[in-house]
């Protein structure tokens, strides 16, 4: 797919907030945050340079934080942190008197913060993360929390000097929580690894990673569709976003990621309107945020004008439905071409009709020898066929020798034959394509000219 020459001017998108965009000028957000953007750059440019493909590692995790701080001086980039941490969440709209006032650079909503509250309070025992609302009244000593104690939940109310507790309970605090949220008068902060011991802060922070790790690795095995692969990929992502590992540069380190894994399973990059989004807003908010970024990415390949590009969302107030985004000239173009050549241009090549072409033909032999209604999984290492029902391992032998006679070389699991069975999943891995691909007809053929890299 040929990219437009307009297009790198707004390359920057993949570094900012795009809401942000509605309110702040480039100057002035490299003011706020200088020398921001050619680090950013150069950490997609090390994630897409790492071997590992369609993984969650603890290697690409700190490769990405690393490069993205390297302006910051004396700053512990790329370290799991080793303290206790607490940031602010905050939702998109709250009022004030009768007014309503939206906040563009939100990162909660109320059944986000539920959410929150089920999986790392009341579903880890004992829990490492906890909420406070804590007053903004200057000099008031007024504030909530959940706290744990000898194996019980308890909600605390500091009052200046003294506190009161009750024991928790979710169905019986929910509204009390609720009120807390709306109420502006308080701040909602994340809290977690507050420790005595801060020795065992980053094993315990290694250790929960490990565990969405592990997650990933089983859950995105069972993803046969785009929609399951970015649900995958986001209930992931959150999960690393709570957690919060890293000082500084979580939300770019987890925008970064989200853009490797899309392209390591084969699907368009995401421009993404509200990275921040990811602490504590609900699944499906994500998925719809991340197909809408993909939208924006696509329309930016083909962008021939040279002084707007226009994204669409779905958030309050006129100003951030319609944002216009203005050209950027600043970056150095060096950095721009590499990111140009390694990231979007290879993305775009991937998603190119030649190669679509390709895996319709897979899909039309595959359903014709094993069964109509299987379905097919364009993935990063090959074409996943999932079958209606659970198969023995001598039919799944016996369909795959079928393919192999076609010209489609077929691994069961990763290797040929080798497998748990039952099992319901046959895989056409990248490098045998070429073999099925001489099989195609002279017409067939001149339309399917790029396989996958």
């Amino acid at each position: 797919m040929k990219i437009s020459t307009e297009a790198a001017k707004f390359f920057y998108l993949f570094t900012r907030d795009v809401v942000s965009v509605a309110d702040e000028t480039a100057a002035a957000y490299e003011a706020r945050e200088p020398g921001f953007a050619p680090p950013f750059f150069s950490a997609y440019l090390a994630a897409f340079l790492e071997p590992s493909k369609g993984k969650i590692t603890h290697e690409l995790l700190q490769t990405i934080n690393k490069a993205s701080l390297q302006h910051l001086r004396d700053h512990p980039a790329g370290e799991y942190r080793t303290a206790g941490v607490r940031f602010p969440v905050s939702i998109n709209a709250y009022t004030q008197g009768k007014r309503t006032i939206f906040c563009p650079d939100y990162n909660a909503t109320v059944p986000g913060i539920l959410a929150y509250i089920s999986k790392w309070i009341l579903g880890m025992h004992p829990p490492t993360h906890t909420i406070s609302f804590v007053s903004k009244v200057k000099g008031l000593q007024d504030h909530y929390k959940v706290i744990y104690l000898e194996d019980t939940l308890y909600f605390r109310h500091f009052l200046d000097d003294a506190y009161t507790d009750e024991p928790f309970n979710e169905a019986e605090h929910q509204e009390r929580i609720r009120a807390l949220i709306f109420n502006d008068n308080y701040q909602c902060y994340f809290e977690s690894d507050f420790t005595a011991d801060s020795s065992r802060v980053q094993q315990g922070i290694q250790d929960k990673i490990q565990g969405v790790i592990d997650s990933f690795d089983q859950m995105i095995l069972h993803a046969k569709t785009e929609d399951e692969i970015i649900a995958v990929i986001a209930q992931h992502l959150q999960m690393l976003a709570q957690i919060h590992p890293f000082l500084d540069g979580n939300t770019r380190t987890w925008y970064i990621l989200l853009n490797k894994l899309l392209h390591d399973y084969h699907l368009p990059l995401s421009i993404i309107y509200n990275p921040n989004k990811f602490d504590a807003c609900p699944l499906e908010d994500l998925i719809q945020m991340i197909k809408d970024g993909q939208r924006a990415y696509q329309q930016l390949l083909t962008h021939t004008n040279p002084n707007d590009f226009i994204i669409e969302t779905d958030e309050m107030g006129a100003k951030y439905k319609t944002i216009h985004c203005p050209p950027d000239t600043t970056t150095n173009p060096e950095l721009l071409l590499q990111f140009q050549s390694l990231v979007v241009q290879e993305n775009a090549t991937m998603l190119s009709t030649d190669h679509l072409a390709l895996v319709q033909a897979v899909e039309k032999l595959v359903k014709t020898i094993v069964h109509p209604d299987c379905s097919l999984c364009d993935l990063q290492f090959g074409i996943s066929i999932e079958m209606p029902s659970k198969l023995s391992q001598s039919e799944l032998t016996a369909y795959a020798r079928t393919l192999e006679q076609a010209g489609v070389l077929v691994a069961i699991s990763t290797n040929n034959y080798s497998f748990p069975a039952p099992s319901s999943k046959l895989i056409i891995h990248n490098e045998t394509l070429e073999s099925f691909k001489a099989k195609l007809s002279p017409i067939e053929l001149s339309s399917v000219n790029t396989l996958k890299a």
